[in-house]
């Protein structure tokens, strides 16, 4: 009798230590995929791999939208591109394009319109957007050939603020902004703020650049970040992707020359 009482306390005691070395095992599993992260999250290189990646999903996104639009005769066009969203997140209509907005318009990539999951930069700030005023509504129709007969003004630079990557006719139709965290004055607390440009999209002028760029504005010129003075003290973080109306232009266009094809 003792000694089976023994032998239980023996089962007992190496199940435990089983639990405990179990225990220990998650538990280093869970440190060490916690500090990948971390380390992941100020890894310059990393960081600059997940806003591209953003970045990159918001293009597609517009351009499959657009390319996607109505046939003619319908009240959507191919080749157009959506209102800007103008409302604050954690808001209902937020991740919706405003019902009415200027023809060339900025604000927030409205994510949810576009069919797309809400997509952030690395610094965790969702993504904004500028729609250049030509591409409001496109008429699709005999007297308004869609490859040709939209030409855009949206331009963009590089990070030197006077060389020019949107090269003539090759404008951008639309821009997409990764804000990066606040810098200098920029407050993103209420609500209020966080539907102004300007508390997430950066401004410079000589001599930290060649010229004035301001991406808070919805014309534009805009300037590919980053940017930060002598000592390393960031001003602009604003990383930028662009829509060509060329490149959509061709897009819709190809879009229709299939359907013709297929109607023959």
């Amino acid at each position: 009798m003792k000694m089976a009482a023994q032998k239980v306390l023996r089962m007992r005691r190496q199940r435990g230590m089983a639990l405990l070395v179990f225990v220990a095992v998650v538990g280093i599993v869970a440190v060490t995929v916690m500090v990948r992260g971390i380390a992941k999250a100020h890894n310059p290189a990393a960081r600059d791999r997940i806003t591209a990646a953003s970045l990159a999903k918001a293009k597609q996104a517009l351009l499959a939208w657009s390319v996607a639009r109505g046939a003619a005769g319908s009240a959507d066009h191919p080749g157009e591109l959506p209102c800007p969203d103008n409302s604050a997140p954690g808001t209902p209509t937020y991740g919706d394009q405003a019902t009415a907005c200027a023809a060339g318009a900025i604000g927030r990539l409205p994510w949810r319109t576009l069919g797309i999951e809400e997509l952030r930069d690395a610094s965790g700030e969702p993504l904004w957007y500028a729609r250049d005023a030509a591409f409001a509504l496109v008429v699709h129709g005999a007297a308004d050939t869609v490859a040709t007969s939209r030409n855009a003004n949206l331009r963009v630079y590089a990070s030197d603020g006077t060389t020019l990557l949107t090269a003539p006719s090759r404008e951008a139709a639309a821009v997409v902004f990764a804000p990066g965290i606040a810098l200098g004055n920029q407050g993103r607390a209420n609500a209020a703020q966080q539907v102004q440009a300007a508390q997430y999209l950066d401004s410079i002028a000589p001599p930290l650049a060649g010229a004035s760029r301001n991406n808070a504005m919805a014309a534009g010129p805009f300037i590919q970040g980053s940017i930060g003075t002598a000592d390393g003290q960031p001003v602009l973080n604003d990383r930028l992707a662009y829509l060509t109306a060329h490149e959509l232009m061709q897009a819709v266009q190809s879009r229709l020359d299939r359907e013709a094809a297929a109607g023959q």
